[in-house]
């Protein structure tokens, strides 16, 4: 049976002593709290990660939307990773994961884009979806304006809350067909610990409850805050939504001890039966958001971001057109 590595173990037991004794203590969560806590733990157990060679601030391009780009090699044209950063659709920005994003630069050879999109309960549903969509509207102009070198090929990609914004894009195909027409393909899909399903109605939800980080009964302060007009949840939850025909090759991660792993399962088993190619990887002993985790679980780590590179690398097609460069381009 798959048990918790001790340093993990160790953490979490005083971090749900801490949890319990604020709790007793009167402590209400708030939005500011959960964001705060959030950063403090990323920032806590971030390990140390050099600067990528490029890395801009900006927004992107005909928007208000901040982003960050991650280039590793600006003198080569590299594809191009659209990221979307977890936090319950309430927490994170790009300035927390620029720790996450140097690694997966680095790792996979990608340029990253990581988009900040706007977070309930500020900005309810679909505010932060919206800003993602046009992000991918407007990310083959962003790389141009900056003269940025990259290749005519996408990744969607994000964590947890934003594992869902990425299924959720990928699945509107006539989107895709746009962006595709526009020069820039969406060729695959990461969806790492994602949640797909708003409903929570997955055994795991209910298995691991509390105990584990991400506890149900925050998974579902959340979600009241992110959905505030009655919206249908089942419609909105990448897990029900129909499989675009033009769905990319999917990466899927789950961890063991994640209350959100079998909508992944069951995600990855629905995209099979739909024939679309794709890999499902388990951490049979991690915890959901480990990747904020990264001192106390390197080598888990340093496993999920080569897992990632070598996905991208054989999954790749072959390209049908020659590398762009934003500063030539028409």
């Amino acid at each position: 049976m798959p048990v918790l590595p001790l340093t993990l173990q160790t953490w979490l037991t005083q971090f749900n002593l801490t949890v319990a004794q604020s709790l007793a203590m009167g402590v209400v969560p708030t939005p500011v709290l959960a964001r705060l806590g959030l950063q403090t733990i990323t920032q806590q157990f971030s390990q140390p990660v050099p600067a990528v060679q490029t890395e801009l601030q900006t927004t992107l391009h005909h928007t208000h939307v901040p982003c960050r780009i991650f280039h590793p090699v600006p003198s080569q044209p590299l594809p191009v990773i659209l990221f979307f950063h977890g936090g319950g659709h309430m927490c994170g920005n790009s300035e927390i994961y620029t720790p996450i994003c140097r690694h997966i630069a680095t790792t996979c050879q990608h340029i990253v884009v990581s988009v900040d999109y706007r977070l309930a309960p500020e900005f309810p549903y679909p505010h932060g979806l919206n800003d993602c969509l046009a992000s991918l509207v407007h990310l083959r102009d962003t790389l141009r304006e900056h003269q940025l070198r990259f290749t005519p090929s996408v990744t969607v990609m994000g964590d947890s809350a934003g594992g869902a914004l990425a299924a959720t894009l990928v699945q509107q195909h006539r989107l895709l067909d746009k962006v595709a027409q526009l020069g820039m393909p969406v060729d695959q899909l990461v969806l790492i610990y994602p949640s797909l399903d708003y409903t929570l109605s997955s055994p795991s939800i209910f298995q691991l409850q509390q105990g584990y980080l991400l506890e149900s009964s925050k998974i579902h302060w959340y979600f009241d805050h992110y959905f505030q007009q009655d919206e249908d949840r089942a419609k909105a939850s990448p897990l029900f939504q129909p499989i675009a025909p033009t769905h990319p090759a999917t990466l899927i991660i789950t961890a063991e001890f994640d209350p959100l792993r079998d909508e992944g399962r069951r995600y990855y088993d629905k995209l099979r039966i739909h024939d679309v190619a794709g890999e499902h990887i388990h951490m049979d002993t991690m915890i959901h958001a480990y990747l904020n985790l990264e001192a106390l679980v390197p080598d888990a780590c340093a496993t999920t971001y080569q897992a990632i590179a070598q996905f991208l690398t054989k999954s790749r097609p072959r390209p049908v057109s020659q590398p762009l460069m934003s500063h030539t381009s028409s």
